[in-house]
């Protein structure tokens, strides 16, 4: 035993001081429309922030700044070690049809320069981009917003825990306020719930980037054998997307009244159904 916990002690320290300091810039799609405003972000992720100081942003000459950058600062614990992360997020604009080349930021940390990747986005007045109310449909709404439920297993025997994690997948923007319409009902299941990290992350799903948020998370314990079924989480909330402008309105519009230039639409998003096959113990060997 004693050597179990040594091992695991060794594991444990092995893992913070292997864990690489990351200074990495993203953007939710590098192809935008030249009237959309986008997110920029860079961020620092280490085992500590002590030692952190001097953040330099890129040359953003070659487009419009929205507002001050955000600075934010958040921890997450992966395998038992703790790892903190600081954001530095902007909200930009093209000022250019085409591409343009976003330079590298760079920060120090313990006395050690890191730098980001730089980027290349792409901006585009193809019409076929922008999501009009016209187009804003359910139907076209869900390939660009929905929600997934997940189980971890699918197959196990009563009393066997399943994690069930509910994440939105979002490409388009959504205004404060979400709430549930329909909560899950988890028959022939006890149910337990589970403190989530509900810090955003990006996933692709066929060459398409999303921001990824975790809902809800909960731990369930069939009590009953057969095939059970967790039934959809529905969330009420609102899509944003931008007003057509016409001639020189949308200019005058963005830089006097950006409000102006966002509406909103109603949406109920709704997850998948999950089906969890249970075996009765007498079968377990």
């Amino acid at each position: 035993m004693a050597l179990l916990k040594n091992i695991s002690t060794l594991i444990f320290f092995l893992q913070i001081i292997n864990f690489a300091q990351k200074f990495e810039a993203d953007v939710i799609d590098t192809k935008i429309y030249i009237d959309d405003s986008f997110e920029l972000s860079f961020t620092f992720s280490a085992s500590n922030l002590n030692g952190l100081k001097k953040f330099s942003p890129p040359d953003l000459s070659n487009l419009y700044l929205i507002k001050e950058p955000l600075q934010t600062r958040y921890m997450q614990i992966r395998n038992g070690v703790t790892i903190n992360f600081e954001t530095y997020l902007y909200h930009l604009k093209g000022k250019y049809l085409g591409k343009t080349f976003i330079s590298s930021a760079s920060i120090e940390f313990e006395g050690k320069i890191y730098e980001s990747e730089p980027i290349v986005v792409e901006f585009v007045k193809d019409s076929s981009l922008r999501l009009d109310k016209s187009l804003l449909e359910d139907e076209e709404i869900s390939k660009n917003l929905f929600i997934k439920a997940i189980a971890d297993k699918h197959i196990v025997y009563i009393g066997e825990k399943i994690t069930v994690t509910y994440k939105l997948y979002a490409r388009l923007g959504i205004a404060p306020g979400m709430s549930i319409h329909k909560f899950p009902q988890y028959n022939g299941f006890k149910a337990e719930e589970l403190n989530a990290d509900t810090d955003f992350t990006a996933e692709v799903i066929d060459g398409k980037k999303y921001r990824v948020g975790i809902l809800k998370q909960v731990a369930l314990f069939p009590t009953q054998f057969g095939e059970l079924t967790v039934t959809p989480i529905e969330i009420n909330l609102q899509v944003q997307f931008r007003k057509k402008k016409s001639g020189n309105s949308f200019k005058d519009d963005f830089f006097t009244d950006p409000s102006s230039r966002i509406e909103l639409v109603d949406y109920l998003a709704k997850s998948n159904t999950l089906r969890i096959n249970v075996l009765p113990l007498s079968g377990k060997k």
